[in-house]
């Protein structure tokens, strides 16, 4: 079976497995990326001499949803260009090209949710790893709010560089409100000295000799009863293989592009439950 658009639509659950989103979720993000590809085509087309006129040469295999379903399900699954190229009935080199082609305008246009106004009592949450499979690993900071929604995020960094060295070079740290609780894990102990100005809270972490008092395990508990929010976050936004599985395109680019484009659909389908909470409530 060749997979398009038109076909899988009609299957809901299907079209989530592969693509990450509800058919709703993919026709709001259609409706927002048709006319930003259409200008950036023009854009691509006009940049250059050319022999012909626009409108020549050989037209594209796949429609534009059908091109945007590939590069979702790529996203999603992290399949190889053959097994791509396989599924939409084309061949490698144009299921690798398409996705070269939309990913910068996809990052575009899902970009416009990672920097929404600000609720009140923010929570901070400045950290999250994309890969814990025994291999070399990519780092993200991130910084999300106590709805869920990632407010800022960092390029990749190399795995081997420390968690809270990381973050101190990411710069988030220079952007977060004073009015802003910051909540980390153990691996951030310290974090204090940098906000001098900021409320942070860090479970406490047991040494040798130093067990946790009773006093100490109440006080993480109460710590982990609000960085659940963050580990949803980490939870939905693995379940794109691209961020999970062993990495094989080109870290410092290709990989910023995958997380910003993820974590802006991961802040849609947020914004769209928030959205139906205000209507309803």
């Amino acid at each position: 079976m060749i997979l398009s658009y038109p076909g899988l639509r009609r299957h809901e659950k299907l079209f989530r497995s592969w693509s990450g989103l509800s058919v709703s979720e993919f026709d709001d993000l259609y409706r927002r990326f048709e006319p930003v590809w259409t200008k950036a085509e023009q854009e691509r087309l006009q940049a250059r001499q050319r022999q012909r006129a626009i409108g020549g040469g050989v037209d594209y295999r796949l429609d534009l949803d059908t091109r945007l379903l590939l590069v979702l399900v790529w996203l999603r699954q992290y399949l190889t260009g053959e097994t791509l190229g396989f599924l939409f009935g084309v061949t490698q080199s144009t299921a690798s090209r398409t996705i070269r082609r939309l990913l910068p305008v996809l990052q575009s246009v899902t970009k416009e949710t990672l920097k929404p106004p600000l609720p009140p009592k923010v929570v901070g949450a400045p950290y999250a790893k994309s890969n814990k499979q025994r291999r070399s690993t990519c780092k993200v900071a991130i910084h999300v709010n106590e709805e869920g929604l990632i407010r800022q995020h960092s390029t990749t960094a190399p795995g081997s560089l420390h968690d809270l060295t990381f973050l101190r070079q990411s710069g988030l740290l220079a952007d977060l409100p004073a009015d802003v609780i910051a909540v980390a894990d153990t691996a951030f102990v310290g974090l204090d000295k940098d906000l001098p100005h900021h409320s942070v809270l860090i479970p406490h972490k047991a040494q040798r000799n130093h067990p946790l008092l009773p006093a100490h395990r109440l006080a993480n508990r109460e710590v982990s009863s609000i960085r659940i929010k963050v580990e949803n976050v980490f939870a939905q936004l693995k379940i794109f293989r691209s961020l999970t599985h062993r990495f094989r395109h080109h870290v410092a680019t290709i990989h910023a592009q995958v997380f910003a484009i993820v974590a802006g659909l991961q802040n849609q389908r947020v914004l769209n439950r928030l959205t139906k909470q205000w209507l309803y409530a």
